[in-house]
């Protein structure tokens, strides 16, 4: 999955909102016998190279709160657009989820497919930009303790 936008989730006022994003780290954190994991690519904003500050500090909560899930790993992407990007949640090995924002801070439309070709697609897509990502991690530790880290 992946989450490409200007704001933080903290900034979306529906119950909705708060609820997908603790619904997943609670799956991912299950106990359980299948072999369930989640990744997702953080699109964190940046100007002249500063990443946005509100960005910044729900990435670094949002590490804290999931880093001890084992089945759940978080990458950054740095995202220099003055837009939102495509967002997008792959789900088994068949439904995929595509969120569009527009208009007002709160705006997000999206739609749901479900077939294996159309996932397949979406897949390598997601699959290409993951592997040029660093983990949340070390995107924090980097810039988090560097000269011109967020305030």
């Amino acid at each position: 999955m992946t989450y490409t936008r200007r704001y933080p989730p903290t900034q979306y006022t529906t119950r909705a909102s708060a609820e997908y994003f603790r619904t997943i780290l609670d799956w991912a954190s299950e106990d359980s016998e299948d072999e369930r994991s989640v990744r997702r690519i953080i699109g964190i904003p940046e100007r002249d190279g500063h990443p946005d500050s509100d960005m910044f500090a729900w990435a670094r909560q949002h590490h804290e709160d999931s880093k001890h899930i084992l089945n759940y790993e978080a990458g950054v992407l740095r995202w220099t657009a003055a837009a939102d990007g495509l967002n997008m949640a792959l789900i088994d090995d068949s439904v995929v989820f595509l969120a569009f924002s527009g208009g007002p801070r709160q705006g997000l439309n999206g739609l749901s497919v479900e077939d294996p070709t159309f996932m397949s697609y979406f897949a390598s897509y997601f699959d290409q930009l993951w592997a040029a990502l660093q983990p949340l991690g070390t995107y924090l530790s980097e810039v988090g303790d560097g000269p011109d880290r967020p305030v």
